[in-house]
């Protein structure tokens, strides 16, 4: 399976917190300058949408959602750092962000069990839920090109739709979750949700090639930091590599 941002390269990727490595040739044909390579990483996952619906859900859904609605703030964005001077640029990261909810929406096919109709992985109900809700509902914001040749998968966004289509394609989905969760409708709620995470149709080929091509999977490195005798605070980095998950690990003495 491919995207077009879709890590590639060696067997092993590795991801340092709050950066995704990514590649968008496309996007680098159209700006050489662009340094896509330190791509912000928004944090998407989400709780499965029927918890939603329970009076035991957690926090975790709306939090994450609305994260993905606020997406478009640009004075947010500014308190990191990101605007139109920056590299990736506003929209930039904006464009990303919905790329990535396209690929993780593919990606979550893989945890899907044909024989029992369920799924696996904490989030890969929901994930696929919300990319193919916005695939019906956000009015050709977001839509896949499929190869059958190749067994290719592209996702493709229209960025001039991302605000006016996606935004609220999003909102709508969550509008109506937080609805049903507030008044506890389930009835309500989960032939909403059952429809969403259904894999059928065209939805079982792409699984079918989502599992035929299985990704690497992401190892984490993180900064630890420590408090130095004047009283001052070091962050350290390691190299984003096995070693640097050691280094990492240890001197964090757990």
């Amino acid at each position: 399976m491919s995207a077009r941002h879709t890590p590639r390269g060696p067997p092993d990727i590795y991801i340092a917190v709050g950066t995704i490595v990514t590649r968008d040739k496309e996007h680098m044909d159209q700006d050489p300058n662009l340094d896509i390579e330190k791509a912000f990483s928004i944090d998407f996952p989400v709780d499965h949408v029927e918890d939603a619906c329970r009076e035991d859900t957690k926090p975790d859904y709306r939090r994450t959602t609305v994260t993905a609605i606020d997406t478009d703030n640009k004075d947010i964005l500014a308190l990191f750092g990101y605007d139109q001077n920056s590299k990736p640029t506003a929209d930039d990261l904006i464009y990303y962000t919905y790329l990535r909810i396209g690929v993780e929406g593919l990606c979550a096919l893989s945890s899907f069990k044909v024989e029992d109709q369920a799924w696996g992985g904490d989030h890969d109900q929901a994930l696929f839920a919300i990319f193919k809700h916005i695939l019906q509902d956000g009015d050709g914001v977001m839509w896949v090109e499929h190869d059958p040749v190749a067994k290719e998968l592209f996702v493709r966004v229209d960025r001039s739709k991302i605000v006016s289509h996606g935004k609220l394609s999003i909102g709508r989905m969550l509008c109506k979750i937080h609805i049903w969760r507030s008044t506890a409708d389930v009835n309500a709620c989960r032939p909403f949700y059952e429809a969403l995470s259904a894999v059928d149709d065209e939805y079982e080929i792409w699984r079918q090639i989502v599992v035929s091509k299985p990704q690497p999977r992401w190892k984490f490195v993180q900064p630890n930091t420590f408090l130095k005798d004047d009283g001052t605070v070091e962050l350290r980095d390691y190299e984003v590599n096995n070693v640097g998950i050691i280094e990492s690990f240890f001197e964090r003495k757990i």
